[in-house]
């Protein structure tokens, strides 16, 4: 937590204290103010830390903020390939399936990463070498794609 929302939350916990005072519920001759944050202190992080937040109603980050989570074992979105997920207004959806795996069939050849010009009919009018290279340039560069997506779980 940050130190806004730290004071947001003494705010609302002072505001609390003082609206208890009022009503008679909090005995201040028998409990103190301080004994009343002690509490806070202890169980607060209780709160916080427990395994499953259940949030009723949106979750907005604001601008420049982001969601940090960690490098040792990481963190999902979606537990489970049955939770439906939506991106940039999409309707959310289960996690597609990718069907049979791609394989690369074609030997490898061509420059990484470079598809030619096929306007030149002339030279790949009957140059089966230069085609079977392109061939194998996209599909290598679509099973890189189609393995990045399997990886983070875009695709099954």
């Amino acid at each position: 937590m940050n130190e806004e929302q730290i004071e947001q939350i003494r705010q609302i916990i002072q505001e609390e204290l003082e609206k208890q005072k009022i009503e008679n519920d909090i005995d201040t001759s028998v409990v103190t103010v301080e004994q009343v944050r002690e509490i806070i202190r202890e169980e607060f992080p209780v709160l916080l830390a427990q395994s499953t937040t259940t949030i009723e109603g949106h979750l907005q980050l604001l601008d420049s903020r982001n969601i940090i989570v960690g490098s040792a074992t990481g963190s999902k979105v979606a537990s489970s390939s049955s939770q439906k997920l939506g991106f940039w207004g999409v309707s959310p959806a289960i996690q597609q399936t990718n069907g049979a795996n791609l394989t690369n069939n074609v030997t490898s050849g061509g420059v990484d990463d470079t598809i030619a010009n096929y306007t030149d009919l002339s030279t790949y009018a009957n140059d089966a070498a230069a085609i079977r290279n392109d061939l194998y340039q996209l599909a290598r560069k679509l099973k890189i794609v189609n393995d990045a997506l399997r990886t983070i779980g875009l695709m099954s």
